[in-house]
């Protein structure tokens, strides 16, 4: 089982939603632009960041105080590499309560989840929820 981070209730998504949908995250919110940066997939157990994920080191002001002590979390249970002067590369899969918590925690800034989080074919997890 991933280790989980982060604070809140780990929740997984409605009853509705195929778990088994791979999602993913990219630089500039577009998938087909080969800027993906994060794959993850979302259980029952919380929202699941998958290995080889990269994570912004700088976030922005705007960022969410409680994402920044689950990356430093991250950094101390070593699971967390540099990658390169901008990021850092996730070694094992974590859990995280929700999308948008994962969301912040990749790009570094306030973004919610619902539209930062696509499929493959770039259809956003908001409409994936219908």
């Amino acid at each position: 089982m991933a280790q989980q981070f982060g604070m809140g209730t780990f929740k997984g998504p409605p009853d509705k939603y195929n778990s088994n949908t791979p999602l993913v995250t990219s630089v500039d919110g577009n998938v087909y632009s080969g800027n993906i940066i994060a794959f993850a997939k979302w259980s029952k157990g919380g929202f699941l960041l998958l290995a080889d994920s990269l994570i912004k080191k700088v976030e922005t002001n705007q960022g969410n105080p409680g994402v920044r002590v689950a990356k430093e979390d991250m950094k101390n249970a070593g699971l967390l590499i540099d990658h390169n002067a901008e990021y850092y590369k996730l070694k094992e899969d974590v859990s995280l309560p929700s999308p948008t918590y994962a969301a912040r925690l990749v790009h570094g800034y306030d973004v919610s989840g619902r539209i930062s989080w696509t499929n493959s074919g770039g259809m956003w997890l908001k409409i994936l929820l219908k």
